[in-house]
């Protein structure tokens, strides 16, 4: 079997809304005209379309390692391929802690930029950190370094979906996963309640 891996531009149809997502994707090849009609086997937002590339091009040696992974995995259990299967790697939460949290401030929603706030949502290790830092920690395999990556439209006044992920630095694996939708209460970024959660778990 082969497969094959590409940027695909996504819309949600069904919310009337025209703005996109980059998801990379991997899928399986089959005989049809187009790569986008091929069986997807695992996909994750990469990016919010209309930001180009320079939000997630420095992680995508982990998403890859991701994949590696996620693929292996199905090959063992083929019933992990169901439309929610990225919820599954919540259950890997409560190891966030034990590592040193890597995040790019403006991924953070402002109120968590408040050291003082996000040590009360958060009280482990957090470093804020820039894009060259955390291409750097994947390339190196740090272990002792996972790193949050959010897709959402960077602060435009849009009532859109914003994901929040949470990678390993070593191994690409996935430790946290949602999605929320933008609002007065839930602006773009990491937000408190993501937080508290991966505190708690």
């Amino acid at each position: 079997d082969k497969s094959f891996l590409g940027l695909v531009d996504f819309r949600y149809p069904e919310e009337n809304i025209s703005v996109s997502y980059t998801h990379l994707c991997a899928m399986n090849g089959s005989a049809t005209s187009k790569v986008t009609d091929m069986p997807e086997v695992i996909s994750i937002p990469a990016g919010y379309t209309k930001n180009g590339d320079a939000s997630y091009y420095y992680k995508l040696e982990a998403f890859l390692r991701f994949f590696q992974q996620h693929i292996l995995a199905l090959k063992a259990d083929p019933k992990l391929l169901k439309a929610d299967m990225l919820d599954d790697y919540n259950d890997n939460a409560p190891k966030v802690k034990m590592k040193e949290l890597w995040v790019v401030e403006k991924d953070l929603e402002k109120d968590m930029r408040d050291i003082t706030k996000q040590r009360k949502a958060y009280p482990y290790p957090v470093k804020v950190v820039n894009p060259e830092d955390i291409e750097e920690a994947i390339a190196k395999k740090d272990e002792n370094v996972m790193f949050i990556h959010k897709v959402g439209p960077d602060g435009q006044r849009m009532q859109e979906r914003v994901y929040k992920m949470v990678f390993s630095a070593s191994d690409g694996l996935l430790y946290y996963f949602d999605m929320h939708r933008m609002s007065g209460s839930k602006p773009d970024g990491m937000l408190e309640s993501d937080l508290k959660k991966l505190s708690k778990k």
